[in-house]
């Protein structure tokens, strides 16, 4: 029987991409595992993520289309040994996606620590939606985070950077 994760169920358009070295999605581009969601909102990556096998840096517009053939019409890829690339409408939506993907593959690394880890199934990932609402949630982080980040800019400096004082 084919696997279900491997019959991709939607297509869209990227028009914002992200590299990321986040360190736990970056843990399954090194292991033999594949990444399955493990949450509701993982189920943005119900098909899975895909892996870019080569291990090289994309320097080369060959390169460049052979990672787009990789990501396909998914919301990330994986980069073997070095990170993952995520797809978005918009610099909201690859953010959020983004954080979404570290969240579960922490979790993920948690629980495989207690024993076997459990995954939201294709089906089930399907009857959450989790593209249904993307761009509201994407925006409503946003938002949060960019009113984080105001605050901060708002904080009394020394003008002194600790590393270099």
């Amino acid at each position: 029987m084919a696997d279900p994760y491997d019959a991709p169920c939607r297509t869209f358009n990227a028009l914002a991409v992200a590299h990321l070295h986040s360190p736990y999605a970056t843990l399954f581009s090194i292991v033999d595992r594949p990444f399955r969601p493990v949450t509701l909102q993982g189920a943005l990556f119900a098909e899975g993520i895909p892996l870019y096998r080569e291990a090289n840096l994309v320097k080369t517009p060959e390169q460049g289309r052979q990672l787009a053939e990789a990501i396909g019409n998914q919301r990330a890829v994986l980069m073997r040994g070095h990170g993952a690339v995520v797809a978005g409408l918009d610099l909201e939506e690859v953010l959020f996606c983004a954080l979404v993907l570290e969240d579960d593959a922490y979790k993920t690394a948690q629980a495989a620590a207690l024993g076997n880890v459990g995954t939201i199934s294709l089906e089930e990932c399907r009857a959450f939606d989790a593209e249904t609402g993307l761009q509201r949630r994407s925006h409503r982080v946003w938002k949060y985070l960019a009113g984080l980040e105001a605050r901060w800019d708002r904080q009394m400096s020394s003008g002194k950077i600790p590393l270099f004082p």
